[in-house]
């Protein structure tokens, strides 16, 4: 019994950290396999995060590097990153905190987020490829979106909404390419976008 209940502690002290509000990624110092999310040991990549996290209102703080399909050889990216309600993405800052699909798949992906407004700030969204936006695909969902840049994503384009509400403010897009509609931006199914 007594071994019962230090597994139980032990198990319960391990999944604490899943719990908390701010998480850390760290391509330069980060671990998928020994970090836990904290700022002193922050995960390898930021699809690992995603996978780890539950619940609502969270916040991954995302350190300087280059997140890609290659990193470390073990541990890459797997894009679209695929992020739930509630999970804000904060770079620290689009000089220096990469996204880059390498024409893989879209770079990221919002889909029914809820009425929860959450934040992608910080980054540059790169060579990212979908036909429902190559950087950034919002479905039904409620996002801030600042201080970003969209460089070179093809086929639908930097983002692509479709239903939900968007407001977006600072952000920068270069040589990005839609086949059908809207190179930069394409908005559809009652879609709303805020440009303050």
């Amino acid at each position: 019994m007594k071994g019962a209940i230090i597994f139980l502690s032990v198990l319960l002290l391990g999944q604490s950290n899943l719990m908390a509000d701010d998480f850390y990624v760290d391509a330069a110092k980060g671990s998928n396999t020994t970090g836990t999310g904290s700022q002193e040991k922050p995960w390898f990549t930021i699809s690992f995060a995603l996978s780890r996290i539950t619940g609502n209102g969270h916040i991954i703080h995302v350190a300087p590097g280059t997140y890609d399909t290659v990193m470390d050889g073990v541990f890459p990216e797997i894009f679209p990153l695929l992020i739930r309600s509630g999970i804000s993405l904060i770079g620290a800052g689009a000089d220096s905190t990469i996204i880059d699909a390498k024409a893989s798949n879209t770079v990221m992906r919002y889909e029914n987020t809820g009425s929860a407004q959450i934040k992608i700030e910080g980054f540059t969204t790169r060579i990212g490829k979908g036909a429902d936006g190559g950087g950034l695909a919002l479905l039904n969902s409620n996002v801030i979106i600042q201080n970003n840049v969209f460089d070179r994503n093809t086929d639908g384009g930097a983002i692509d909404l479709s239903g939900g509400t968007v407001t977006m403010t600072r952000n920068s897009f270069n040589t990005n390419r839609a086949v059908f509609r809207g190179g930069a931006i394409a908005s559809a199914q009652q879609g709303l976008m805020e440009l303050p």
